[in-house]
């Protein structure tokens, strides 16, 4: 069977050699090596209380906007508004490349690591675009 049908034709039949094949999945390995000895050194704690940070800095910026606030328990780095035009505001997110989920009447944004305070601007500035509010 095979399992690499990006390096196959229609019949199953290789289009490159194995030593090719290799030498890419090789080169994936060292960049994920690389990558997972940045984030060992982040401080798990530093990087959450930044996401949360920001997170709550959204959600007082909906607010402002007139959207309201969803929640059940405690804060976390996901946020999940109430917005009148889903529509709208997806559009605007769309405009803007910026990804979130729409369902029915709300908003979720999901905040993370690589996040920071001009991703959350950009958001805001989608937010109130696809609201039609000029504050």
């Amino acid at each position: 069977m095979n399992f690499h049908l990006a390096d196959s034709d229609a019949e199953g039949n290789f289009r490159t050699s194995a030593a090719e094949r290799l030498e890419r999945l090789r080169a994936s390995w060292i960049g994920a090596e690389a990558a997972l000895s940045v984030i060992a050194e982040l401080d798990a704690e530093h990087v959450e209380q930044r996401v949360l940070r920001l997170a709550e800095r959204f959600e007082a910026g909906a607010l402002e906007l007139g959207a309201s606030v969803v929640r059940a328990g405690r804060g976390s780095h996901i946020r999940v508004i109430r917005i009148d035009d889903t529509a709208r505001v997806a559009a605007a997110f769309d405009v803007a490349q910026i990804k979130a989920r729409f369902i029915e009447d709300r908003l979720r944004v999901g905040v993370h690591g690589f996040n920071d305070d001009d991703d959350i601007d950009r958001a805001l500035a989608a937010l109130r675009a696809g609201l039609g509010n000029a504050r």
